[in-house]
């Protein structure tokens, strides 16, 4: 979102999809200077409901097109809210692509997505590596 933004929603920082971007960069960086071991390794995040692991490359897919072109429409739609509307659920999206999602209800039933925005209120956790064991 721009610094034009509604509110403080334009004024606040999001540690959480800092810490995320921070992550994504230092698995790309890793993969760039590093043997094929981390190759196949993604960025892992825990939510209250599963796990979401997503790929870091950084060609633009259709979908993830789409999903800019969306946020783009919401984040001019908020421009046109005045300033005193108060802000209900202030927080940040991150656009995840090459998703599988591995609820902890079921770690058989993955849910594989090509492109999925993610509020970064469902984050509780960060990892980069490979999911192991029974949910691998």
């Amino acid at each position: 979102m721009n610094e034009n933004s509604l509110g403080t929603l334009g004024k606040s920082i999001d540690v959480r999809a800092m810490t995320f971007e921070a992550f994504r960069c230092a698995l790309k960086a890793l993969q760039e200077k590093s043997d094929a071991v981390l190759k196949d390794n993604c960025v892992i995040i825990l939510t209250n409901f599963g796990q979401i692991i997503c790929k870091v490359d950084e060609q633009e897919s259709v979908g993830e097109s789409i999903a800019k072109a969306v946020l783009q429409v919401r984040d001019s739609e908020l421009q046109k809210i005045p300033p005193e509307t108060p802000v209900i659920n202030e927080c940040k999206t991150l656009l995840l692509k090459d998703v599988v999602i591995v609820p902890f209800a079921n770690p058989q039933a993955r849910l594989n997505y090509g492109v999925i925005t993610l509020f970064t209120d469902q984050i509780a956790g960060i990892s980069i590596g490979k999911l192991t064991g029974e949910t691998a």
